[in-house]
């Protein structure tokens, strides 16, 4: 009888295992992927976005949802460092930029410039806004952020319905988290060699004490322990011992 319930609790425990890891995979496989080698990107997000325009600068997912209607813009562009002054990156510029057009058409929700807030693995300006078009008749929310890294600077943007952008903020939070941009790996250039092949220099262990040694101009040195850290010649040698 003992043994019959421990069978029963073992079948129980396997049977509630299988079931926590086929909900596991089921949430995995939602998980929708986008990505590019030549952004390159990687973006994962919930089931319902469409790839709408993809290339090497650009991509631009619809959600179909019909009760969502929202756009997700990336954008990589070559930064112009003409007009930069010294003082302010190119992320940190188009964030105060649009942060200060929110006030005179829509409202400022929130904003977030804290050095842990990444896009793309790059330190990023946040911010989130309820904007009109200069009717303001037309209203939308956008949820944006702003990175940049060397010659590029990166734009991510997620907008839609105004009451649909505030319900499902956290989805597009963790959208906008999910962006990585692949590092592509520089490779180490290794030193030429060859020209070197034909200089000789060593270091002697053991007889270097016992031997002449002269200086540039051919003198003997009559006290070689005075010269050591020295570069030291064997006259009519082409050998350059180290001491």
């Amino acid at each position: 009888m003992r043994q019959l319930r421990k069978c029963n609790r073992m079948g129980s425990s396997i049977k509630f295992m299988s079931m926590v890891l086929v909900f596991v995979f089921v949430l995995t496989a939602e998980k929708m992927v986008f990505e590019d080698a030549s952004f390159p990107y990687r973006v994962v997000c919930e089931p319902g976005w469409e790839e709408v325009v993809k290339n090497d600068s650009v991509l631009i997912l619809d959600n179909i949802t019909s009760e969502k209607k929202t756009r997700m813009e990336l954008y990589r562009v070559t930064i112009d460092t003409s007009g930069m002054t010294k003082n302010i990156d190119w992320a940190q510029f188009k964030f105060s930029v649009n942060k200060n057009i929110t006030y005179s058409f829509g409202r400022l929700i929130f904003f977030d410039t804290a050095a842990t807030k990444q896009l793309g693995g790059y330190r990023a300006y946040e911010l989130f806004t309820i904007n009109s078009d200069s009717s303001k008749t037309t209203w939308w929310g956008q949820y944006d952020r702003w990175a940049e890294n060397g010659a590029y600077g990166y734009f991510a943007s997620i907008f839609g319905d105004t009451a649909n952008m505030k319900e499902n903020l956290p989805e597009y939070i963790e959208l906008m988290d999910s962006i990585s941009f692949v590092r592509m790996n520089t490779p180490v250039v290794q030193p030429e060699l060859n020209r070197y092949r034909n200089v000789s220099v060593r270091r002697r262990e053991t007889d270097d004490v016992s031997l002449p040694w002269h200086d540039l101009l051919g003198r003997e040195l009559i006290n070689s322990q005075g010269y050591r850290n020295r570069l030291l010649v064997g006259k009519n040698t082409r050998q350059c011992p180290v001491r």
